[in-house]
């Protein structure tokens, strides 16, 4: 049975925080947010998981890349502030 990436992910026509493709036996997924500098945010978090939810026999590689000139500069200042403040902790 082959799995297919969903529809949303290997689309190139809506914009999204990752954006993935499979070549062959290669599955490339690139980090797309480089106005922020690849910053991760929930919602990028959320298409990452969905990504590799999905699981493709065919898939033997994949190649994480990112858009624009950075590849991640860590998480998201606003969000990660908001998630201190509800959980000073970080422990849930």
């Amino acid at each position: 049975m082959k799995l297919s990436l969903p529809d949303f992910l290997s689309s190139n026509d809506r914009s999204t925080t990752v954006r993935a493709r499979r070549e062959g036996a290669v599955l490339h997924v690139e980090l797309n947010a480089p106005a922020s500098g690849n910053a991760v945010t929930e919602a990028m978090l959320d298409d990452l998981l969905e990504i590799v939810a999905v699981p493709d026999p065919e898939v033997r590689v994949l190649v994480l890349g990112a858009a624009g000139d950075d590849f991640c500069l860590g998480g998201d200042r606003t969000e990660f502030g908001q998630w201190l403040e509800e959980d000073p902790t970080g422990r849930g």
